[in-house]
């Protein structure tokens, strides 16, 4: 048995012309490496506004998202770039990301001693 799938012509419609007006969709680019240190990331997110991008730990998870406007701009819903556990060998209270002059942002996660460790944290993107 065959189904048949009907997308109404106004949806499609709706969704090229965003295509078009938005310029299309660009590919975000993460590179993580794990050096002696601690975890260093890199990530590209061209037609991004780096300003709005956020970055936190929290509940033992380490995530960088850019709020996209719901609800006809009521609202906002993050668009996640990274959302993964959180290694308890970083030391969340030292980690540090820099926004490059190619609107790249570079992030370092160094390595914890002994002790505590704090858990939920906004991180600050420093400029160049």
């Amino acid at each position: 048995m065959k189904t048949e799938l009907s997308i109404p012509k106004e949806l499609l419609a709706n969704i090229d012309f965003m295509n078009t007006v938005n310029g299309g969709m660009s590919f975000v680019t993460i590179n993580a490496k794990q050096e002696e240190e601690g975890y260093r990331l890199n990530l590209k997110a061209p037609g991004f506004d780096t300003d709005k991008i956020k970055i936190e730990t929290k509940d033992n998870r380490f995530t960088m998202s850019y709020p996209i406007p719901v609800l006809d701009g009521e609202a906002e819903m993050p668009y996640f770039f990274v959302n993964f556990p959180l290694d308890p060998k970083v030391d969340v209270k030292e980690i540090s990301a820099r926004r490059k002059k190619d609107d790249s942002i570079s992030l370092l996660a160094p390595f914890k001693g002994f002790g505590g460790n704090e858990n939920d944290r906004e991180i600050y993107i420093e400029k160049y």
